[in-house]
């Protein structure tokens, strides 16, 4: 039991970030942060409540600069 939670705690806060890192450009301790905040704020549930939130804001946010960019370059064009 021990040996699985350690390498569970591994995944989770070193392998985990790293791949998230990749794929969203997001940087690790953002990844970090969101891991020990959903712990804090949902108990283990929060492992993945908290980088699944910060995934979303991160996906919202680069949404919304396409959006804006789209935005001012449509202006320009009228």
């Amino acid at each position: 039991m021990g040996s699985g939670l350690f390498f569970y705690v591994v995944l989770e806060n070193f392998v985990k970030p790293r791949m998230l890192d990749k794929k969203l450009q997001a940087h690790p301790l953002l990844i970090f942060l969101s891991l020990i905040g959903g712990i804090k704020e949902f108990g283990i549930m929060g492992l993945v409540v908290g980088p699944v939130t910060v995934t979303l804001v991160v996906i919202l946010w680069d949404f919304w600069k396409l959006y804006r960019r789209e935005l001012i370059l449509n202006k320009g064009h009228r």
